[in-house]
């Protein structure tokens, strides 16, 4: 008889990247809670595997005991500092990750109905500075559908992110992909030319 799969697993798996980039395409039509919670996870768990990279490799069980459960980086908060004191990103990605945090556990922890447009999680979402990068309007074109040769031409408009769930949800897209790019650039302790272009 197979073994059934442990929590640990089913939260853990890793996504394929055609189902990754359709869950980044999904975000906007989500929920706004369901968006905020799924966003803020994969982005902490984006976190988790880059700090893991710059760490001895450990086996499962030390693993578990660093980032499961009451372990010391078991929490998305802790994982902040500790990328931040690794050089994973500055002080402004810093702010971001924070303020993500934050949201992320006020939908997850809120008996009311909360919605991005609600006046404190809006203030937080729009103090955001990674989505003010230039690169954020291409992806977020992208995404939405447009092909790089639609982009291209001159007459081509770029929108901009109108509201405060376009700003989490693509500040988080953007993080995750520079923390990302940090896991396969695992034999250099500082940062690639790619994530210090963004992770400022």
């Amino acid at each position: 008889m197979s073994r059934s799969p442990s929590w640990r697993n089913i939260i853990k798996k890793p996504l394929p990247m055609p189902a990754l980039v359709w869950l980044f395409q999904g975000l906007e039509k989500m929920p706004d809670r369901t968006a905020a919670l799924v966003a803020g996870a994969l982005l902490e768990r984006a976190l988790e595997k880059a700090i893991a990279s710059r760490l001895t490799k450990l086996k499962l069980a030390r693993y578990k005991e660093v980032f499961d459960g009451t372990g010391p980086l078991s929490n998305f908060q802790a994982k902040i500092r500790i990328g931040f004191a690794l050089s994973l990103f500055g002080n402004n990605c810093y702010s971001d990750l924070d303020k993500i945090r934050v949201v992320r556990n006020v939908f997850a922890h809120a008996a009311h109905n909360v919605q991005f447009n609600t006046k404190r999680i809006a203030n937080q979402c729009n103090q955001l500075k990674t989505c003010k990068h230039p690169v954020v309007p291409a992806m977020f074109t992208l995404l939405r559908g447009l092909s790089p040769a639609e982009l291209s031409k001159k007459d081509a408009v770029i929108p901009t992110l109108r509201n405060a769930k376009e700003k989490y949800i693509y500040t988080s897209i953007l993080l995750y992909m520079c923390l990302a790019s940090q896991t396969i650039c695992r034999p250099q302790r500082s940062r690639s030319g790619f994530t210090r272009k963004y992770l400022s």
